[in-house]
């Protein structure tokens, strides 16, 4: 993972937030620039603010600020940094996980289309088969009456 300065800032100030006496009402140029220095300009820190807010990790109100439960959890599981590389983990494992499905999927349908081929074939052979079976069963016909024709003969030529 590659650091961001933002993302570097945005850990460091989390922890100078989460570790202060007041997380409900801190002051927003108690966050320190990328300089390791107080912001002391309202615009500075207000824009910097905002950035954390849309992590959803602080609540924004006027020149000050409030610690969101999710700012608190990711503070308490190892900071920004550690949250961003354990995301980037899980949302890789993720991606790995769907292109294995996609590849099983891929595999299965080619395993269907073989398995669609081979029953073509079998349903080929079965139709020659069943022909050869009516025709084999036309001549037992054919037999048997030539048979009990020859019966019959030998019955009247013995009488």
């Amino acid at each position: 993972m590659t650091e961001h300065h933002d993302d570097i800032e945005i850990d460091r100030n989390l922890k100078i937030l989460c570790e202060s006496r007041n997380t409900s009402e801190f002051d927003l140029t108690n966050f320190e620039n990328h300089f390791g220095r107080k912001m002391m300009s309202s615009n500075e820190s207000k824009a910097f603010a905002s950035l954390m807010e849309r992590e959803e990790l602080i609540r924004v109100f006027g020149d000050f600020c409030a610690l969101e439960k999710f700012g608190l959890e990711v503070f308490n599981s190892g900071g920004w940094l550690k949250y961003l590389s354990d995301k980037e983990k899980q949302d890789k494992a993720q991606e790995l996980k769907i292109r294995e499905r996609e590849n099983l999927e891929l595999d299965l349908a080619k395993s269907n289309l073989e398995a669609n081929k081979l029953n073509k074939k079998i349903a080929k052979k079965n139709a020659k088969n069943e022909k050869f079976n009516r025709i084999s069963t036309i001549l037992n016909i054919i037999i048997g009456i030539l048979n009990i024709g020859l019966l019959i003969w030998q019955i009247l030529k013995a009488e």
